[in-house]
């Protein structure tokens, strides 16, 4: 039971994320009518899959939780996610840029190619790219006549509308959890870039609730965000932290680890499924070690992802487990042909 409240402040951390990244979205497809939304709709061609890989390489799971946010709307097609979640390396990415930056270059450039060319034939092979769906059916944010607002507040009825509930709750709760980030009980303990990054959403998130509209706290912030993708996005990060855990106190990793390359290779394929940061730091320290070959660490990069697909696993289970087979099967041809090119 020890494990409970680290689990449970985890899980906290990662949904304050993903919520404000969804007001973001909401925000800014309102505020520009629809344009920032059509931006990504209308893509065809590459660049789609250049802004898939590129929040995929940022190191840490903050650029694949903005790509599931996008695909949750359809703004990305299945393969532009699954080219995120092959470009991501989760918190692993800082660990290796640590240990031998020169090669994490390397694998971060890999990464990145590989991710464009399997999103593109992702979506080429299963038709799910965006030339695959209309504009409207991209659209899944729906703008109405008093959804009009502007980059800033009427304050002449800024104060006035404080008496709305759902304003002064969403409010209310986003200073909690920037009062609980800024003591370190939520989040990481010491400041870096990862807790001033979680706090400067947390006050663009306050901003957004304190200026927006009446109709779009209600409709969009409260019904919408907070009451339908919340509690479903919270109550499956939780659960699978915590198995999460479990599993990792009853197997010892480092054992399973044999003396076959190719058995290595297929292990860390499968142990990339897992959803979590930390079981693939074994590899990244073999490979720190000269134990295991660039190609399987590069295998379990490609097919894990740190935390980044947990609030797809809310979103919908389907996708999840289409993204990780696309990505396990993609990891795997990558792993073994490089150990059959290398040797």
């Amino acid at each position: 039971m020890s494990a409970l409240l680290p689990t449970l402040k985890h899980a906290l951390s990662i949904s304050f994320f993903v919520f404000v990244m969804m007001l973001l979205v909401e925000y800014l497809n309102v505020i520009s009518r629809g344009k920032w939304e059509a931006y990504f709709c209308r893509q065809r061609g590459w660049m789609q899959y250049i802004w898939a890989g590129l929040l995929g390489i940022l190191p840490g799971c903050l650029g694949a939780f903005a790509a599931v946010t996008l695909y949750s709307h359809r703004m990305f097609s299945l393969g532009a996610i699954a080219a995120t979640m092959i470009a991501t390396s989760g918190d692993e990415a800082f660990v290796m840029f640590a240990l031998f930056p020169d090669k994490a270059l390397l694998i971060t450039l890999l990464l990145f190619i590989i991710a464009l060319i399997s999103g593109w034939l992702v979506d080429r092979i299963f038709k799910t790219g965006l030339e695959h769906r209309s504009e409207n059916r991209c659209d899944k944010m729906l703008l109405h006549d008093s959804d009009a607002m502007a980059w800033l507040p009427d304050w002449q009825t800024f104060w006035s509308s404080w008496n709305e509930r759902a304003r002064i709750l969403l409010f209310l709760g986003l200073l909690i959890f920037i009062a609980l980030l800024t003591t370190g009980y939520l989040g990481p303990q010491v400041w870096n870039w990862k807790r001033i990054t979680f706090l400067l959403i947390g006050l663009i998130g306050i901003w957004i609730v304190a200026s927006s509209s009446k109709h779009f706290i209600h409709d969009h912030l409260w019904q919408h965000v907070t009451k339908e993708h919340l509690p479903t996005l919270f109550a499956w990060t939780f659960a699978a932290l915590l198995a999460i855990h479990f599993v990792n106190e009853q197997l010892d990793l480092a054992t399973v680890i044999k003396e076959s390359k190719v058995q290595v290779t297929i292990f860390s394929a499968l142990l990339g499924i897992v959803p979590s940061s930390g079981p693939h730091l074994l590899f990244v320290t073999l490979f720190s070690k000269g134990l295991i070959p660039l190609g399987t660490l590069l295998v379990s990069s490609i097919v894990q992802d740190g935390h980044g697909m947990l609030p797809l696993l809310a979103f919908s289970r389907t996708d999840f487990l289409k993204v990780k087979g696309i990505n396990l099967f993609i990891g795997l041809v990558v792993g073994l042909s490089w150990l059959v090119f290398a040797s």
